[in-house]
């Protein structure tokens, strides 16, 4: 209901024809994959692509990565008739150069972090140029490119460990400051109709949905809307944000709870899809695309998205930045709405 995919749903629409990419860099349990997908009366689509140099895939008999199976999961639930590949790379970098040489998935979703995980640390800017250069192929290639900003709020450079922050310096997390790729943050849902939501933030855990100004990007043209601040320059994120809270995984033989902003990517890619197939008219090699510049367009018209008006991101009670009417850097523009980003997008 909060995506607007179950009206698609209804209409027959269940992300056929599309293929989803998710991003990681180890293994887990193929069986958790199948129970998950046979409670959900869902048939696997799922393939594992191991790239560049990374180790082979092993369906491990414990400790599998919750974090894969939440991505694979999550987009599976809201697209049940997508194609899913799971690309295996050493690191981001050798997954992303894969997904795009192969130029087989339509949309990409990666809650995939590097090192130096934040720009502030990016001596020079090489990792940035890196990130950019695979996410401007892809946007030219007509791939859809989602991110999670992390959960660190503000503060992508902390000391994960630490109550409070080692680092208060804010920072966004490394590569979501280019205009080529669609960086989503965290949003806490208490009530869906009247929607009632604020920006996703943990005190007592120590963890915020990322957001942020690049210290490397200017801001694109596209890049405006009501309420946004003229005094920014560079590239914001997140471009808007998503529930990060909640989602049901099916992990070592048992049900249990993910979240965080490592969902966002997942969720949406499951939206997209749907949407997707829904616009195809029935062309086989249908695409979305870049949508940076279509969803500013939308919101500029007062389409598309539900404003987020309270709450903060913070970490550890540290940093972060107020939601408030109109555009802002806690939840960019906002979350989907989902009467009408289905049908405009």
């Amino acid at each position: 209901r909060i995506a607007g995919v179950d009206k698609l749903w209804s209409k027959g629409f269940d992300g056929a024809g599309q293929t989803i990419a998710v991003l990681g860099n180890s293994n887990f349990k193929l069986s958790d994959i199948d129970s998950f997908a046979a409670c959900n009366n869902i048939a696997p689509r799922l393939t594992i692509k191991v790239v560049g140099t990374a180790r082979p895939f092993e369906s491990v008999t414990d400790n599998g990565s919750g974090e894969w199976l939440m991505d694979i999961q999550t987009a599976m639930s809201l697209a049940p008739g997508a194609d899913i590949i799971f690309y295996k790379g050493k690191d981001i970098f050798e997954a992303l150069e894969a997904v795009g040489n192969e130029n087989i998935a339509d949309i990409i979703t990666s809650s995939f972090g590097t090192t130096p995980s934040c720009e502030a640390l990016d001596n020079g800017g090489a990792t940035y140029k890196r990130f950019n250069t695979l996410y401007k192929k892809l946007a030219q290639q007509g791939q859809t490119m989602l991110r999670g900003m992390g959960d660190m709020g503000t503060l992508a450079c902390a000391g994960k460990g630490s109550n409070p922050p080692d680092n208060l310096t804010p920072s966004i997390v490394s590569g979501s400051g280019s205009p080529w790729v669609t960086p989503l943050s965290g949003l806490t849902i208490s009530q869906v109709d009247p929607l009632i939501a604020t920006p996703w933030n943990s005190t007592s855990r120590g963890m915020g949905g990322g957001s942020g100004i690049s210290i490397f990007e200017p801001r694109p043209a596209w890049q405006n809307a009501p309420g946004f601040d003229p005094t920014i320059t560079n590239r914001f994120s997140p471009d808007f944000v998503v529930q990060s809270v909640g989602t049901i995984l099916y992990k070592d033989g048992k049900w249990g709870q993910g979240g965080g902003v490592s969902m966002a990517g997942p969720l949406m890619s499951g939206v997209l899809a749907t949407i997707a197939q829904s616009c195809s008219n029935g062309y086989a090699n249908y695409r979305l695309g870049w949508l940076n510049p279509a969803i500013y367009a939308m919101a500029q018209d007062k389409l598309g998205f539900t404003d987020i008006t309270t709450g903060k991101n913070m970490n550890f009670g540290y940093g972060g930045f107020n939601a408030k009417v109109g555009h802002d850097l806690a939840s960019g523009l906002g979350t989907i709405d989902p009467k009408t980003f289905p049908t405009e997008l």
